[in-house]
């Protein structure tokens, strides 16, 4: 996806067989419009502990968890005591805008099956 995102003119995201959103890379970016919080653990045990305090999207292979964020520093305040008060201590936090395959997954999970073709 990192391709169309840099390549393609138009995308279109298809779900169950039919084009359910189209657009640049940017205007189907601003759909989802949210930013996400990175969370990244060294640790096995602090990862899965994590897992049951937030809903997120989850990487196994990477040990991270991506949640949705407002983008101020009180809703990462409040995440970061909640690690505290559960002896978690992510090895990293990162801020990351929407990307494609956000977008793909949010459309398509709403209703099953998807592809994305670009041109």
């Amino acid at each position: 996806m990192e391709e169309a995102d840099q390549l393609a003119d138009k995308i279109a995201i298809i779900n169950n067989g039919k084009i359910v959103e189209e657009g640049t890379a940017e205007e189907l970016k601003r759909i989802i419009g949210e930013e996400k919080l990175v969370f990244e653990f060294r640790n096995s045990a602090s990862f899965n502990t994590a897992q049951n305090l937030l809903e997120g999207q989850i990487n196994d292979n990477d040990m991270s968890i991506s949640i949705t964020t407002d983008g101020t520093t009180e809703h990462l305040r409040q995440l970061l005591n909640a690690f505290y008060e559960h002896r978690i201590e992510p090895e990293s936090v990162k801020f990351r805008k929407p990307t494609l395959d956000d977008v793909f997954m949010d459309i398509t999970s709403r209703s099953g099956k998807g592809a994305m073709i670009n041109d």
